[in-house]
């Protein structure tokens, strides 16, 4: 096994780390400064995007965290962090493993960029991803609300 995870610190790269973790497989971890792209220049020779996390695994290279874990838990399970397509709840599990990347982040993201790492730059914007984020997690709740 040659799984590779790029990473930073406080970076997306925990998710295929965590899944790793959680069945056992072998993995490293390249950690490099963040942003590697300004940082670690080199980095751009293995990831033209410069993004973080980046996953290589035999001839597979990937840069998006959720999808890395999904390809993880499909090609080394059999695991318990997998919902089979079998499963009732499959649907269920694809839209939030997407949900939580594609819808959450985002505001999540220029909410923290703006407030934490670049403050006074667009306070009235981060306040209102802020409550754009927030207002989104209702969706979770309500979902949640329904389950044991």
């Amino acid at each position: 096994m040659s799984i590779e995870i790029y990473h930073c610190e406080h970076s997306r790269g925990m998710r295929p780390i965590w899944t790793a973790e959680e069945m056992g497989i072998k993995y490293s971890v390249k950690m490099l400064p963040f942003p590697p792209r300004v940082h670690k220049k080199e980095f751009l020779k293995i990831n033209i995007l410069g993004t973080i996390p980046y996953m290589i695994d035999g001839s597979i290279k990937m840069t998006e965290s959720v999808a890395m874990s999904q390809y993880i838990v499909d090609k080394y399970g059999p695991s318990k962090l997998k919902v089979d397509n079998t499963e009732d709840d499959y649907g269920s599990y694809l839209n939030w493993l997407h949900h939580s990347d594609a819808t959450l982040t985002f505001p999540q993201t220029i909410f923290m960029r703006y407030k934490l790492f670049e403050p006074g730059i667009a306070d009235n914007a981060a306040i209102g991803y802020r409550k754009w984020f927030v207002s989104r997690l209702r969706h979770l709740e309500k979902e949640l609300a329904t389950r044991e």
